[in-house]
């Protein structure tokens, strides 16, 4: 250590122990002398001690209140925001109320807007591009400031040293001076007369209708409830959306301000049209809950009618595509009629009509007369003629698929080609069969027994014959058109079925017979159906 002598070498030989005694001491004293010298030459200077001293003093006052090594590059982050306040440099930067930097330098900005550039420690990094930044003031009576950062959310990219947080991420403190100069002298009495007619309105029962209007508040709160959840959206970025919307209004009503303010102008003379006439007002009010009230059953009846409306339009839509050309025509017709009914020609007119008039009583009680009558066979004709005469008849093979009234008409033609001669009890009705099969039928009531031949045997029978009063019910009490539906299907009967009176195994059962000679000429066509 210093002050100490310094040890010989080892190969350099040593003084010669002091003998003892007197005689000893002056041969020692060289060796001595030599010793101080040495440890006089071995002391530290004191001036280089005193500035390495002054040395380790600055460093250990900077590390103290820069807490940093020196000559190594920070993290920097930048923020450009509305009024920088009263903010310094040296002022923190907190997280969640834990101090990660501090202001370094503050500059005025593009604009009226200022900049401000901070230092950030790894305690408060990353930080991410949707970061905010807010500027706060440390006491309620303000006084200094400091900056409140909010890092972003950890979905959002990160960013590096000297990143710049845009204004619309930034927001400053409403300060205390900015309030008083809000409330100006108007302000300060449109805030009294506020006050004074709340007074005048909660005087004079005001208070007790307040209380009364709170108990039907809750199914008005429990809507507005559920219009708040609804306000949230059904995905994450509805919300978003909203708030991007809203923007926009706002925006676009922070370009028409004027506008806005004349609107507002013209609510506030409104109100007080409204105020004037309060009496008239709180008289219409009961009045208006009563339609409240008649409203439901009436939206109810409109609905219900809706149904009914839409059939209407639907059915009515063919005959407004009819109604153009109609329209069209009628018109030389109403151009005549508006003609007649002028005055000069009004006279001729009823002149020409009077007759026609005094006939019209005489007209409508004949008609109510004749209409009773004719009422039924309409009716009869729509429900038992009609359907039969549009009805197809299932022949089988032979089957035309044409209507009834068709085939009847073809009938006709039929029936003509088969009477080719006749004498004085009408036309006759001649049928050829010639063949090795004999047919016979029985006794038939005014013609006897019948025998021919035929070319084959016999199939069978069509129409089948169902004996006496074997045709459709006829109830004699009921009007035509309840009587039982009329089917003219003819039913077919096998070769060996025989009614009553048919004689002899293979003839020609007497239904065949019956129907030729009690019914109408069949066709060709069916008669040769038959005999095959």
């Amino acid at each position: 250590m210093s002050g100490w002598p310094s040890r010989p070498d080892a190969g350099e030989p040593g003084p010669a122990p002091a003998p003892s005694g007197a005689a000893a001491a002056p041969a020692d004293r060289p060796h001595r002398t030599a010793k101080k010298k040495r440890r006089r030459g071995t002391q530290r200077d004191p001036l280089k001690v005193g500035i390495a001293f002054i040395v380790f003093l600055v460093l250990l006052t900077f590390f103290g209140f820069t807490k940093r090594i020196p000559f190594t590059p920070r993290w920097t982050l930048n923020a450009n925001v509305a009024n920088a306040t009263q903010l310094r440099p040296g002022s923190p930067v907190r997280i969640a109320g834990v101090t990660v930097g501090e202001i370094t330098a503050v500059s005025r900005g593009p604009g009226t807007t200022a900049d401000i550039k901070m230092v950030i420690s790894s305690q408060g990094r990353p930080i991410h591009s949707d970061a905010t930044l807010k500027i706060r003031p440390r006491l309620f009576l303000e006084g200094s400031f400091y900056i409140q950062l909010d890092p972003g959310s950890p979905s959002a990219p990160r960013v590096g040293s000297g990143y710049t947080i845009p204004e619309p991420h930034t927001a400053a403190p409403v300060q205390f001076f900015t309030v008083l100069s809000t409330l100006n002298l108007s302000t300060r009495q449109s805030l009294i007369d506020a006050l004074h007619g709340l007074a005048q309105g909660l005087s004079g029962g005001g208070a007790q209708g307040l209380h009364t209007a709170t108990l039907e508040l809750a199914p008005t709160l429990r809507d507005a409830a559920i219009v708040s959840q609804a306000a949230q959206g059904e995905t994450p970025d509805d919300l978003s959306h909203l708030i991007d919307g809203a923007a926009s209004v706002v925006h676009e009503l922070g370009r028409h301000d004027a506008q806005l303010g004349d609107l507002i102008a013209g609510e506030n003379q409104v109100a007080g049209a409204l105020a004037s006439e309060d009496g008239a007002l709180s008289a219409s009010i009961p009045a208006f809950d009563r339609t409240l009230q008649a409203t439901p059953p009436a939206l109810d009846a409109i609905d219900s009618s809706l149904a009914p409306l839409e059939r209407f339009s639907r059915n009515v839509q063919p005959a407004l595509r009819a109604a153009p050309p109609v329209l069209k025509a009628a018109a030389p017709a109403l151009d005549q009629l508006k003609d007649l009914s002028q005055p000069s020609e009004l006279p001729s007119l009823i002149g020409v009509l009077h007759p026609v008039v005094q006939v019209l009583p005489t007209l409508e009680s004949e008609l109510n007369t004749l209409l009773p009558k004719v009422t039924p066979v309409a009716q009869c004709l729509t429900s038992q003629v009609v359907p039969v005469l549009n009805s197809t008849l299932n022949d089988g093979a032979l089957s035309t698929g044409e209507p009834v009234w068709m085939d009847l008409a073809h009938a006709l033609a039929n029936a003509a080609g088969e009477a080719q001669s006749f004498d004085a009890d009408g036309y006759w009705a001649r049928y050829l069969g010639l063949g090795q099969v004999g047919v016979s039928t029985g006794n038939i009531p005014g013609l006897g027994a019948l025998t021919g031949s035929a070319p084959g045997p016999l199939i069978g029978a069509r129409p089948l014959w169902n004996g006496t009063g074997g045709g459709p019910a006829f109830k004699p009490n009921q009007t035509c058109a309840s009587q039982p539906a009329v089917n003219l299907n003819a039913a077919s009967g096998s070769s060996d079925q025989r009614a009553s009176g048919s004689v002899g195994t293979g003839g020609l059962t007497s239904s065949l017979l019956r129907s030729l000679v009690l019914h109408p000429p069949l066709r060709d066509r069916h008669v040769s159906e038959v005999v095959k």
